[in-house]
């Protein structure tokens, strides 16, 4: 089994599908290590599709909640290494709203998991069986809910159709979901490492505004991620959004890209950098498994030997079955002797009554007979 496992995640508009194609695409064209493979097909095919989008200035479609793209695939820190001393590195492709509906509670109870749906608690278990978590936030949506004039949260912002919704729901998805994730990974002794994505586009305001500090400027506009960092020692990056060599057509989305420009160099390679040195730290800290315990021929089965009481117990059981169906069948004679010897009795009884009748019926003839002749005479 590979030696560690991690994977990525993120919030809403966290520009997880980019940045995993990127990533993904960066790690298994380059020539020098750390380096990924896959024995998955449709791993290369996903990331192909989404670079050749970005090329041609297009901006992949969002993923809805309910769709997982999971792919998996090998991280080699030195050439010659087998799958066994390979890191898995596992890429989930989930909606930002399944995010925050698993992490929305502030620990991880049965009543919270009864919320969610197979769909979500299959990607939690895996989220869980992961030694290290690449965290993406987009700071800019919370830039964008945020009145820097006033200093606190707008209570109500107008989305795309004009219409006034109230930013609560959106602060959950962004502030609490991850500050709730970065406790409950630290709680299951996963490592979390937070990257506050597209930092190009509020690189200006914070400069303005918190004098190019961006710890302080997540501190007051997200003082809970600030906080879930500071106590569980989570690492944290910033990095600028994934750029692409044509301005995108679409026209929500090019202000977001700027035209002309390649894909990150200098912030991606600092990421895979810094996750290859936490990787090293990781397995130096985790047990080595035992080795493999080789299956002993069984043992050659002993010749079994005559077990005489058995066998006087088997013969003692049959003579008193022989000697209970004998006394049996003498009750059986017996009882049918003594019915033939009755019946015998009883006919004689009857012969004997028959002939007395029969005398005493030829006597009564002969008197009757004498009195007649008696009376002529």
């Amino acid at each position: 089994m590979p030696s560690l496992r991690f994977c990525i995640l993120g919030t809403p508009a966290a520009g997880k599908t980019v940045f995993l194609a990127v990533l993904s695409h960066v790690l298994s064209t380059r020539l020098q290590f750390p380096r990924i493979t896959s024995m998955q097909k449709s791993a290369y095919g996903f990331v192909a599709d989404i670079v050749d989008q970005l090329e041609n200035g297009e901006w992949p479609d969002p993923t809805h909640t309910g769709q997982l793209k999971n792919f998996t695939w090998l991280w080699h820190d030195a050439p010659g290494l087998s799958e066994i001393d390979a890191h898995q590195f596992l890429t989930f492709d989930c909606a930002g709203e399944d995010f925050a509906a698993i992490f929305e509670d502030d620990a991880a109870t049965q009543n919270a998991d009864a919320s969610l749906s197979p769909h979500q608690k299959q990607l939690k278990a895996k989220i869980f069986d992961c030694d290290l978590v690449l965290l993406l936030v987009n700071f800019q949506t919370a830039l964008d809910l945020y009145d820097t004039a006033k200093r606190a949260w707008k209570p109500f912002t107008i989305n795309k159709k004009g219409e006034r919704v109230a930013t609560l729901r959106r602060r959950l998805e962004i502030e609490e979901a991850p500050a709730n994730a970065i406790r409950q990974l630290r709680a299951k002794g996963i490592t979390a490492y937070v990257i506050f994505t597209q930092e190009d586009r509020y690189h200006d305001a914070i400069q303005t505004h918190w004098d190019g500090d961006a710890f302080a400027a997540l501190k007051e506009v997200c003082g809970k991620i600030y906080t879930a960092i500071q106590e569980t020692g989570a690492l944290s990056t910033w990095s600028s959004t994934v750029k692409t060599v044509n301005a995108p057509s679409d026209p929500i989305h090019r202000n977001r890209l700027p035209a002309k420009t390649k894909q990150t160099g200098e912030a991606l390679e600092a990421i895979i950098e810094s996750v290859g040195n936490t990787l090293a730290a990781l397995k130096k800290r985790k047990p080595k498994l035992p080795p493999p315990i080789k299956p002993q021929p069984p043992p050659p089965c002993p010749t079994p030997q005559p077990n005489y009481f058995k066998k006087i117990c088997m013969l003692i059981v049959i003579a008193i079955i022989a000697a209970i169906a004998f006394y049996g069948w003498r009750q059986y004679s017996s009882e049918q002797q003594r019915k033939t010897k009755q019946e015998k009795l009883e006919a004689q009884k009857r012969d004997a009554t028959q002939e007395k009748n029969k005398n005493v019926s030829c006597s009564n003839n002969q008197f009757f007979s004498l009195h007649i002749i008696f009376l002529f005479s």
